[in-house]
This record gives C-alpha cells, structure tokens and sequence, in this order.
C-alpha cells in the first residue's frame, strides 16, 4: 500500500518533472553547442586546407569542371 502510493506521488510531485526537464533543455543545448562549434571551424579548416593545394596540384580536375 505505502509502496504503490510512493511511486505516483513522486511522479505526480511537480519537483521531479521540473528536475528533468531543466536539465533536459540544458543538456541537449550544451551538447551541439560545443560539437557545432568545432564541428564548423574543423570541417571547413580541414577542407579549405586541402582544396587550394588540391586545385594548384591538379589544375586538370577544376579546369575541366569550370
């Protein structure tokens, strides 16, 4: 009897809820914040490296394409 009460008061007591759903906000947002921010400078870094030295090696490939 006490145990089947314990389990709806908690779930129906606001304080756990608000528990999970501030930080559920938080976290997602501060998950894809820090991967977004190195993610963008990375890719582009990496791929703007490689594609001048890419096009001056092979001037073929990109004077075709143009």
């Amino acid at each position: 009897m006490l145990s089947s009460p314990a389990p709806p008061v908690m779930l129906s007591s606001p304080s756990a809820p608000e528990r999970l759903s501030l930080p559920a906000p938080p976290s997602r947002v501060s998950l894809p914040r820090p991967p977004i921010r190195t993610s963008v400078p990375s890719m582009p870094e990496r791929l703007s490296s490689p594609l001048p030295p890419f096009r001056k090696s092979f001037p073929a490939p990109p004077s075709s394409v143009s």
